[in-house]
């Protein structure tokens, strides 16, 4: 909201528009996505980037295009764990459980 309001003062607005809180809240998700990337390291981001052009990813199928791509691919246990921590990160989000959990993309 702040910065939704100092978008308005700029413009010389006397009130706060849907517009500028649209745009604000763009803003917004664009650096906190860019900060939560930074935080990743090789493995995690590529994994990401192959979620990212898909969209969309049964596990087992992530994972086996992340082994074919890197030339020393963590064990599947890491995998999950990194996986894990970018559902808490909020970039990848998750359906179903188990061997069937598809990735999806969160912001």
């Amino acid at each position: 909201m702040r910065r939704a309001g100092k978008k308005a003062e700029d413009e010389g607005l006397k009130q706060v528009t849907i517009r500028e809180i649209r745009e604000a809240s763009r803003e917004a998700k664009r650096l906190k996505k860019s900060y939560v990337l930074s935080k990743l390291n090789e493995h995690q981001r590529v994994i990401y980037e192959i979620l990212e052009k898909k969209m969309r990813m049964p596990s087992g199928v992530l994972y086996k295009e992340y082994c074919r791509l890197v030339s020393k691919p963590v064990v599947s246990r890491a995998y999950r764990n990194y996986m894990n921590k970018m559902i808490n990160l909020g970039l990848v989000g998750s359906r179903g459980e188990g061997r069937w959990r598809r990735y999806v993309i969160a912001l």
